[in-house]
């Protein structure tokens, strides 16, 4: 019997470049930017040789060059016998448009995290039937299994699995293991389990919901990390137990096997495929409604059914739409912010309820007036105590505008879809922060029963703050312990307020009463 190991777990690149929004979709007009601009900026140089007085110098060029959204990150200026031309830097169209025959998946391993540690399989086309493989390697299958898994093409299966075993991406064993984590099994009543970030489990009556899964492969620490990924003064020093290098780790394998995935929003820090790669095709993946109108939102649907395969399950959600689950009921309501005010979109927030709680997750959305009266108006009257997952609360109301422009010195972002979307007049525009504010918990309070806060999607797990170049970096920041106080403070403040929800890392916690 083969299994995945708990230091590996796949990630989808394309090509060589990480999945992100812009290359999570086909983009002929994006690919066309390219070949234009490399094109402009060669008419640009062939000039500056030409015999005309008024011809412009490589100094002006070279400013016109700066000044192109998207210049730098997509292309070269190289010299090539003497003479500076424009070339496409490589790899520059993995970034841009999605290419199904481009698909890779790659098994960073945990103990060693160096780009050489990583098995990479180029899987194109083949992609769906690899993530079925991998789905079985869960708690493990045979070879002969997988064999009927793959479809009969052995010569090249076990070529693959022999690589993967070499490579400690896989285990053996003596025969199929239950791999859920303990606190998983047991257990009564509504439960909320925080898995970092915004990723989040809910389980009611063996009942299990995945919420944004984005999980790490466990990971032997390094000693020159465990003063600067670990810190008393991050927020996860209360958040885990025990924390420090011993800290818990979860990988997809030992949860649950969910009865749905609900899915946020487009972010990778939100819909992660690889993870997603390990669930069979039969559990239902809950996305949003995309409108075709809206070319800066990425079609999850479509997405999922080309990478990962047509067999997927998939059940899109507009707002106010409601998916049952034997006890559990999913409704979808508007997600907002994130997006420049000018590209409106539909991402979702979700409310989970039972006939003993409820769960609202709004993962990077602001509280808007309509979505407190939603959440009011559903819950209000009933006994059921609200749990509310979001940001913490914000002084400031309104920000510039531009997602970027606090914490880069690029404004076009290339690794941010809007960037190719967003009107030149919009890009400082005001818009509201995301997040809630101490007045609407107050009201939620009063009006819909809301009893904890958890404020989620801001890292707070030390894998988060690995050093670029790792290959399991991901650049998302985390909240200093110094926040949560100041957030639980500011709770207490008021008998009227919700209180900070006591949730630790990967350990269920009851929100029914």
């Amino acid at each position: 019997m083969l299994r995945l190991s708990s230091y590996s777990l796949p990630q989808l690149l394309h090509g060589s470049s990480k999945l992100v929004p812009q290359n999570m979709q086909e983009a002929p007009e994006r690919l066309q930017y390219l070949e234009g601009l490399v094109e402009y900026l060669n008419l640009l140089l062939n000039k500056t040789r030409g015999s005309e007085g008024a011809r412009p110098s490589i100094e002006q060029v070279l400013d016109v060059y700066d000044r192109i959204p998207f210049a730098r990150s997509l292309v070269d200026l190289t010299h090539v016998r003497g003479k500076l031309v424009a070339r496409e830097r490589a790899h520059a169209r993995d970034g841009l448009s999605l290419d199904v025959d481009r698909l890779a998946v790659a098994f960073p391993d945990g103990r060693l995290r160096t780009p050489q540690s990583t098995v990479t399989l180029s899987t194109g086309k083949a992609t769906p039937v690899v993530a079925r493989l991998l789905a079985a390697l869960r708690s493990g299958a045979s070879r002969q299994a997988l064999t009927t898994v793959a479809g009969g093409d052995v010569a090249n299966l076990e070529a693959m699995l022999d690589r993967l075993i070499a490579r400690r991406v896989l285990e053996e064993l003596g025969s199929a293991e239950e791999r859920t984590a303990p606190q998983f099994q047991a257990g009564r009543g509504d439960r909320f389990t925080w898995l970092g970030h915004a990723s989040a489990l809910f389980q009611s009556g063996g009942k299990t919901v995945w919420i944004d899964p984005l999980l790490s492969p466990h990971m032997v620490w390094k000693q020159d990390e465990f003063g600067r990924v670990f810190s008393p003064s991050h927020a996860e020093a209360r958040l885990f137990e025990p924390y420090g290098p011993g800290a818990p780790q979860l990988a997809p394998y030992e949860l649950p096997l969910p009865d749905a995935v609900c899915i946020t929003h487009q972010d990778v820090d939100h819909i992660d495929l690889g993870v997603l790669m390990t669930l069979p095709d039969d559990v239902p993946i809950v996305v949003p409604r995309r409108s075709p109108e809206h070319p800066w939102e990425v079609d999850l649907e479509g997405l999922i059914r080309k990478v990962l395969g047509p067999e997927r399950q998939i059940r899109v959600l507009a707002h106010g739409e409601t998916l049952e689950l034997g006890g559990i009921r999913v409704t979808a309501f508007p997600f907002r912010g994130e997006m420049p005010p000018a590209l409106p979109h539909t991402w979702n927030c979700y409310l989970l309820e039972t006939e003993r709680s409820a769960l609202a997750c709004l993962a990077d959305s602001r509280l808007a007036r309509e979505e407190e009266e939603f959440l009011s108006s559903r819950l209000g009257g009933t006994a059921r105590p609200l749990t509310l997952l979001a940001g913490a609360p914000l002084e400031r109301k309104t920000g510039p505008g531009w997602r970027d422009g606090l914490t880069s010195t690029e404004l076009y972002n290339d690794a941010r879809l809007y960037s190719w979307y967003a009107p030149l007049w919009s890009m400082f525009q005001p818009v509201q922060v995301t997040n809630v504010s101490y007045a609407q918990l107050e009201r939620l309070a009063r009006r819909a029963n809301l009893q904890h806060f958890f404020p989620y999607a801001r890292g707070s797990a030390p894998w988060f703050r690995l050093l670029p170049g790792d290959p399991l970096y991901i650049p998302i920041n985390s909240m200093s312990i110094t926040d949560l106080e100041r957030l639980e403070q500011e709770l207490a403040r008021s008998c009227t307020r919700p209180r900070l929800l006591p949730a630790h890392y990967g350990q269920p916690i009851r929100i029914d009463g």
